[in-house]
């Protein structure tokens, strides 16, 4: 999909990237009900674990393209999925995921 453009519009927007996160976790039906549901669940589930994970980020790199500096989340989606696998809670998963948009943004 994302090679042809079929339904994977390039998006500068933080919102797609925790509405992905929320499907993934099974946060948010096939349709919402307002704008930022779905992120706003995501915020909600991260809520319990999220002081617990400060320090504890999913894997990512930063790569320089065209003179912009571009985040590659690819491990840090197969690390989610591994956990979502390996039955990890979901609300460690959701705090280490709003951690890791942080850490990559400030570096």
């Amino acid at each position: 999909m994302i090679e042809k453009g079929l339904n994977s519009p390039l998006s500068s927007s933080c919102g797609r990237w925790f509405d992905a996160f929320a499907a993934i976790l099974g946060l948010s039906p096939e349709r919402v009900s307002y704008e930022g549901q779905a992120a706003m669940q995501l915020e909600s589930l991260a809520a319990s674990e999220f002081s617990q994970q400060v320090n504890n980020t999913y894997p990512y790199y930063i790569e320089q393209q065209q003179g912009m500096f571009i985040i590659n989340w690819q491990p840090l989606w197969l690390a989610v999925l591994t956990e979502l696998q390996n039955q990890q809670e979901k609300g460690v998963i959701a705090a280490r995921i709003h951690h890791s948009l942080s850490a990559a943004t400030a570096e």
